[in-house]
C-alpha cells in the first residue's frame, strides 16, 4: 500500500468517515506493515497530546471565565478554532475524544485478533483458564476400546461421567488417593471422590489408609472399605459378587434388614436381594495392578514396533524431504532419516535432554529463548506436510514457533502454535520490499485447550498449492484456501524458536520431525497418529 494511500485511510479513520470495505483495507494494513503500526501509533500519540491539552485548555478557559463573571453562565467555547496551539472548540474536542476511543477500539481488535493474520508477536496476557472441577483423573488405558465419546488420557472426571469400556482396561484414579481398575466390557459412573457405581462389568479397588471408607455400589449392594484392595462383579444377570484380596470391607445389600457383612483378605461374597452367600475369593478373575502393569508393558511394545514399521515407511517415501527422531542421548547432531530427503543433519542448540513419549525413549526439551533445534532444507515444492510430535507444557509467549524459516522470500513457511493454542501456518507473500513480507495465514482454532497441555500430541499442517489443512491428533481441525505461490520453501530454518523482537520459543518437548514434500492425505496422518500415539493417549 502506497503512503498517499495509507494517509488517505487514516484521515478518514480519525474523521470518523471509513466505509466497510475501507475499514478491512486498513486493518490488513496495520496486519501486515510493521511501518503502517509505526505511522499509527505517531498519529494516535498526536490525537493523545491534543486531546490533553484541550482537556487542560477547555478547563482553563471554563475557570477564568467563571471567576470572571461568577453570577453569569459561562460563554461557551467558540464553535471553530484556526488552530490546536491557540484554541480547541467543543466540536474539535469531541472529534479527538472520539478518535483516541476508536484508536483503543481497533488497538482492542489487533491484539484479540493478533494471531489471525499477523508476524508471531503481540501482548503478553496471561492465559485465561479456569482450573478444571472434578473428583478422578483417567490415568491411563491398555487396549482401550470405548462406546460413545472417548475420555482422553489425563482427563478430569466430574460426578456424573460415565464410562463405558467395550473392551481392554483403563485406570481411574481418585483425588481421594483411591484407585480403580476397570476391566471392559464395563460400564461405571464416577459418583464423587469417595464413590463409584458399577453399572456393569469388574473393577479392582484398591484403598489407601487417606481414602478409607471409599465405596463401590451397585444396583443390589454397596461394598464399603476398611482398608482394602478388592474386586466387584456386576454381570449381565444374575448375582453380583465381591472378592477381598487383601484387608476388610463392609457389603450391605439392598433388601436385606441385618447389618453389614464383613469380608475379610480371601474371601468372597454372592450377592443377593436380602443375602450375602459367602464364597471363597478369586483374584484370577480381575486385572490387578500387576497384571495391567504387565497388559500395559505388552500395549507399549507392540505400539513401539507399530511406530518403527510406520517411520521406516516414511525414510522410504520418496517424497519426504526429511525426518529426525530427535532422541537426545548426549549427541548433539541428529541424523536426517530420510532415504532421499533435501534436508541436512540437524543439530540441537541449549536443549536439555528429557523422557520421550515411549517408556526408556528420550526427547527434545525446550525451555527458553536460546533453547532450538537448527535444520536446513533446501529446494522449492509444490506441496508439503509439516508434523510433529511435542508435548506442550504452556504457552507463555504470544506466538511458539514450531519452525522458523530464516528467509523472507515469497513462498516461505511459517509454523507454530499461538498463545490460545492455535496452530498457525504462514506462507510469505512478496510485499515489494525485501525484509518485510506479508503472511498469508491460516490458522485452527484453539485446539490445544489447557486440558491438553502436558500430554504428547501430533501437530501436522498440510499445504497442497490450494488448501492449508491443520490436524491435532490425526483430526482434521481446519481447512482453509491460502495464497498459492510456486514455489513454498524452508531453507535454514529454527526449530522450537524463531528469531524476532518478541520471545517465540516453544515450551515443552519434542521427540519426531518430518517434512514431506507432499500434502498428506488425511488417511496417512490418521495412520501416522495410530502408529505413534503413546500407548497412554487412547
Amino acid at each position: 500500500m502506497t503512503e498517499e494511500r495509507l494517509d488517505i485511510l487514516f484521515d478518514r479513520y480519525f474523521d470518523g468517515a471509513l466505509s466497510e470495505a475501507e475499514r478491512a483495507e486498513l486493518e490488513r494494513a496495520l496486519l501486515s506493515s510493521p511501518d503502517a503500526r509505526a505511522i499509527f501509533w505517531d498519529r494516535a500519540r498526536l490525537h493523545a497530546d491534543a486531546t490533553q491539552w484541550g482537556q487542560e485548555e477547555w478547563g482553563r478557559r471554563m475557570a477564568s471565565e467563571a471567576d470572571a463573571t461568577p453570577d453569569v453562565t459561562p460563554v461557551a467555547a467558540p464553535r471553530a478554532a484556526t488552530s490546536i496551539k491557540s484554541s480547541l472548540s467543543r466540536q474539535a474536542f469531541w472529534w479527538v475524544a472520539t478518535g483516541m476511543a476508536a484508536c483503543v477500539g481497533i488497538v482492542v481488535f489487533l491484539l484479540a485478533n493478533r494471531g489471525a493474520n499477523s508476524t508471531p508477536g503481540g501482548d503478553d496476557r496471561p492465559i485465561a483458564a479456569t482450573a478444571p472441577t472434578g473428583v478422578a483423573v483417567l490415568a491411563s488405558a491398555v487396549d482401550a476400546t470405548w462406546t460413545g465419546d472417548a475420555p482422553a488420557t489425563g482427563a478430569v472426571l466430574a460426578p456424573g461421567k460415565v464410562l463405558k469400556l467395550s473392551a481392554g482396561a483403563a485406570q481411574v484414579e481418585f483425588f481421594s488417593g483411591a484407585r480403580l481398575i476397570v476391566q471392559g466390557p464395563a460400564e461405571v459412573e464416577v459418583r464423587s471422590e469417595m464413590e463409584v457405581y458399577c453399572r456393569g462389568g469388574r473393577v479392582t479397588a484398591l484403598v489407601p489408609p487417606p481414602a478409607r471408607g471409599f465405596k463401590v455400589s451397585g444396583d443390589r449392594l454397596t461394598v464399603v472399605d476398611l482398608g482394602t484392595e478388592f474386586g466387584v462383579s456386576v454381570p449381565p444377570t444374575g448375582p453380583a459378587e465381591v472378592h477381598v484380596f487383601g484387608g476388610i470391607v463392609e457389603v450391605y445389600t439392598a433388601g436385606a434388614t441385618s447389618p453389614a457383612v464383613k469380608l475379610s483378605a480371601g474371601e468372597g461374597g454372592r450377592v443377593t436381594d436380602r443375602a450375602v452367600e459367602r464364597v471363597r475369593a478369586t483374584p484370577q478373575s480381575f486385572v490387578r495392578e500387576t497384571d495391567y502393569a504387565a497388559l500395559a508393558a505388552g500395549d507399549e511394545r507392540r505400539q513401539f514396533t507399530a511406530w518403527r514399521r510406520a517411520t521406516t515407511a516414511l525414510d522410504q517415501d520418496p517424497a519426504t524431504l526429511a525426518h529426525y527422531v530427535l532422541a537426545d542421548d548426549g549427541q548433539r547432531t541428529v541424523a536426517n532419516t530420510a532415504t532421499g530427503g533435501g534436508g541436512s543433519a540437524a543439530t540441537i542448540v541449549g536443549c536439555a535432554p528429557a523422557d520421550g513419549r515411549w517408556p526408556g525413549s528420550r526427547a527434545v526439551e525446550f525451555r527458553g529463548p536460546g533453547d532450538r533445534v537448527r535444520l536446513d532444507v533446501s529446494g522449492g515444492h509444490k506441496a508439503v506436510t509439516l508434523l510433529a510430535w511435542v508435548r506442550i507444557d504452556a504457552l507463555p509467549n504470544p506466538y511458539q514457533a514450531l519452525l522458523a524459516p530464516d528467509g523472507l522470500a515469497e513462498g516461505t513457511l511459517r509454523w507454530g502454535v499461538t498463545r490460545d493454542g492455535e496452530l498457525r501456518l504462514g506462507i510469505a507473500r512478496n510485499s515489494g520490499k525485501p525484509a518485510e513480507p506479508n503472511w498469508e495465514v491460516i490458522m485452527s482454532g484453539p485446539v490445544l485447550t489447557p486440558e491438553r497441555l502436558g500430554r504428547w500430541a501430533l501437530l501436522a499442517s498440510t499445504f497442497d498449492g490450494k488448501q492449508i489443512r491443520h490436524y491435532l491428533d490425526g483430526e482434521l481441525v481446519k481447512a482453509g484456501d491460502a495464497f498459492c505461490p510456486s514455489p513454498v520453501s524452508i531453507g535454514p530454518a529454527d526449530v522450537g524458536n524463531g528469531r524476532g523482537p518478541e520471545p517465540r520459543f516453544v515450551r515443552g518437548r519434542m521427540d519426531e520431525l518430518a517434512i514431506v514434500g507432499r500434502a498428506l492425505a488425511a488417511r496417512e496422518v490418521k495412520e501416522l497418529y495410530e502408529a505413534g500415539r503413546p500407548t497412554d493417549a487412547r
